[in-house]
């Protein structure tokens, strides 16, 4: 028994490892990490501009769409302030041909003529709008 017991290592050799460069040993450990270091902000930055990047496309996307609506809205402004102001010229012929009324058809009617042009639904108006096909012509032949 005792043979067994003195080839098991005691004393200094069981709480120091054995190690040759210490020193080499943390200049390779420091390396290392560094290295990791320095490719975990590479690819941080990599994110980064990545991120970055996709917001601008986000928010060039989003400006486009405001600016296109803005167009719409414009657009739609326009319509109404065209079909008010038609209204508008209406009234204001409808009130100048009811001063006109008390003297006579023929004032009215040389009013008409000269400020208001064709009205819709007259018989000049409908030819112009015509295709060229009317069915009442062919009856009468």
């Amino acid at each position: 028994m005792t043979s067994k017991v003195a080839e098991l290592p005691c004393g200094p050799e069981l709480t120091k490892p054995k190690r040759k460069n210490v020193k080499e040993e943390q200049r390779l450990m420091n390396t290392v990490l560094s290295a990791q270091m320095k490719a975990d902000a590479e690819l941080r930055k990599q994110q980064r501009r990545a991120e970055t990047h996709q917001e601008r496309e986000y928010l060039e996307h989003i400006a486009a769409e405001m600016a296109l609506q803005r167009a719409v809205d414009y657009a739609e402004s326009l319509k109404t302030d065209s079909s008010l102001m038609e209204a508008w010229e209406r009234e204001q012929h409808l009130k100048n041909l009811k001063k006109l009324q008390p003297d006579g058809l023929a004032s009215v009617k040389d009013y008409m003529q000269k400020n208001i042009g064709e009205l819709p639904g007259t018989a000049r108006t409908m030819k112009a709008m015509s295709v060229g096909f009317d069915s009442r012509k062919q009856s009468r032949t």
